[in-house]
């Protein structure tokens, strides 16, 4: 199953960034990442995919891949709260599977014309239930990871895709930059680690990380505005960031193979000399602002003064804190049927009142929620959506306001939400008949009204 992404923004050249809100690849959950596409694509499929950074937090509990405790596996919630021109910015709210964690990221995209890309994220993490690391003991609290996924096939097309770049440059405590090589074609089936815990690289005060090609060429960097002050709450925790970088042979079949390549940066859970850190509190809280870099001419040097100019701009940026999410994340798609060219006129019919429309109207518990015009594509059938919906049992209407300024009930339908779904409604004339009640002998004692428009006997 591959990502779904939350699609936001006015502008086409936002289309080689997405952001993912769920799904799954490589038998992996997948929220809270952002993904780089190769330069000048702009649908979305894993053949595409050139880099990406996702900031999750998670540990391991077990020496199996799903012994993994992530809080990227299951959306929470997910909030658009500018979808303007020049920039947007929306959130995301996931947790893990059994809700021992829970991560609230903001993310803020501003237009570029160049061929560098740049995200901003407010990233929170929240542990909720205390956990202690076992089995793969280097996976011991991931804020994040800069991630590769390289698959070559000689007989498959669509398994040829990505790339593990050759270069990590790494701005460390003692304010030099260290350089690591990377194995560009990993043969080992278990993780081969270039980084582990016991390496204590943590990041210096300039903060940032660049996988590259050294020289010019693609670069793809997360720069932090601070290593401080990053853990809010954490009984014993050390604040700071730390990395642990790891390379893998995924699959290996006949005229098939996928690698992958993984830098994460988290929990500082080691210092030389001190005993490994392996229990994480159940009141650890961490907080950061980090911008994802990408470019397809840049080095490691550029990195460096791209890092300068984000922490000042970040130091004079207002701080919003992130956003309070709720459950509201599902859309509900009504798709009128049987309304002939009724839409002829919908993208006017608010300018023109005399207009014929249709529209449709959302109720919870008879309670009104929203409404609004139907709108007819140039192909495909007139619809309309109600985003941000918490799951629930909904009442649709629909309505024509016709040419007179009359108003006719047409349609009507339940609709108990779970998931993203779509509701055709069958839509007829208006009219009013009888129902007959029956006295408890048995015999018809009335026959009262049906009210069509407000769908209640009278």
């Amino acid at each position: 199953m591959e990502p779904s992404l939350l699609r936001v923004g006015n502008f086409q050249e936002q289309a080689e960034t997405k952001i993912t809100q769920k799904g799954q690849i490589v038998n992996r959950r997948f929220a809270q990442s952002i993904v780089k596409m190769k330069h000048g694509t702009e649908e979305f499929d894993v053949e595409n995919i050139d880099q990406g950074v996702s900031f999750y937090f998670s540990y391991f509990h077990g020496a199996e891949d799903k012994d993994e405790i992530s809080s990227d596996q299951v959306l929470v919630s997910k909030d658009i709260c500018i979808d303007g021109n020049l920039m947007v910015e929306f959130g995301i709210v996931s947790e893990s599977s059994g809700k021992d964690l829970r991560t609230t990221n903001t993310y803020k995209y501003y237009y570029c014309p160049t061929k560098e890309k740049r995200i901003y994220a407010h990233v929170k993490h929240e542990v909720l239930k205390e956990g202690t690391v076992t089995g793969i003991e280097n996976v011991d609290g991931n804020y994040g990871v800069l991630g590769s996924l390289k698959s070559r096939s000689a007989r498959v097309k669509k398994m040829v895709f990505g790339d593990i770049l050759p270069y990590l440059h790494v701005y460390c405590k003692d304010g030099n930059i260290r350089e690591y090589r990377m194995n560009i074609d990993p043969e080992n089936k278990e993780r081969e680690w270039i980084i582990s815990y016991k390496d204590d690289c943590d990041l210096g005060s300039d903060a940032w990380i660049s996988y590259d090609e050294k020289e010019k060429g693609k670069v793809h960097a997360v720069l932090f505005s601070s290593n401080k002050d990053i853990v809010k709450h954490g009984t014993g925790e050390r604040d700071g960031i730390q990395l642990r970088v790891n390379e893998k042979e995924y699959l290996s079949i006949v005229g098939t193979e996928v690698d992958y390549a993984s830098i994460g940066f988290g929990r500082n859970s080691y210092e030389k000399g001190s005993i490994h850190d392996v229990n994480i509190p159940s009141n650890l809280v961490v907080e950061f602002d980090a911008e994802f870099f990408s470019s397809e001419d840049r080095d490691y040097r550029d990195v460096a003064e791209e890092a300068k100019i984000y922490r000042t701009i970040a130091q004079n940026r207002r701080s919003d804190g992130g956003f309070e999410g709720s459950e509201n994340i599902y859309v509900l798609t009504v798709i009128p049927r049987l309304t002939g060219r009724l839409f002829s006129w919908s993208l006017l019919s608010n300018k023109f009142k005399l207009l014929p429309s249709v529209e449709v109207e959302l109720y919870r518990d008879n309670i009104f929620i929203s409404s609004g015009n139907v709108s007819k594509p140039l192909i495909g059938a007139p619809k309309f959506k109600f985003p941000k919906l918490s799951p629930g049992v909904y009442t649709v209407k629909v309505f024509l306001n016709n040419s007179r300024g009359e108003r006719r009930f047409i349609g009507f339908d339940y609709v108990e939400l779970k998931c993203d779904q779509d509701v055709n409604i069958f839509c007829t004339w208006e009219k009013n008949f009888k129902v007959p009640q029956i006295h408890s002998s048995g015999t018809y004692i009335c026959y009262p009204v049906f009210d069509s428009v407000h769908n209640e006997l009278l």
